[in-house]
């Protein structure tokens, strides 16, 4: 149990890390380069931000239910929060770049 809290934690701090340097600007003023980065519409990236901030909500919300003790929450439930946050996560990162 104590691994997949990891999980969705590091999760987190990649996808952090990610947004950070998907908003740093590339060019400055004046500098001209060949190398351009083509970004893909914004509601793709949008949309699956949303799924991977869902999946995080969900592992914490399954995590308190869990230690409260209710009996219904099990490992499965866990499993199906971090999958959901893990698809979020891959596809901001693979449209962090086009």
């Amino acid at each position: 149990m104590v691994q997949m809290f990891v999980y969705a934690i590091a999760m987190t701090v990649i996808y952090l890390v990610i947004h950070r340097l998907h908003n740093k600007d590339n060019l400055q003023k004046g500098e001209r380069s060949l190398r351009y980065i083509i970004r893909i519409p914004s509601a793709l990236p949008a949309t699956y931000a949303v799924m991977f901030w869902m999946g995080i909500a969900l592992f914490v919300m399954f995590g308190i239910f869990y230690l409260i003790g209710t009996g219904g929450v099990t490992a499965g439930h866990f499993i199906f929060a971090l999958v959901c946050s893990g698809i979020g996560l891959l596809v901001v990162i693979v449209s962090s770049r086009w």
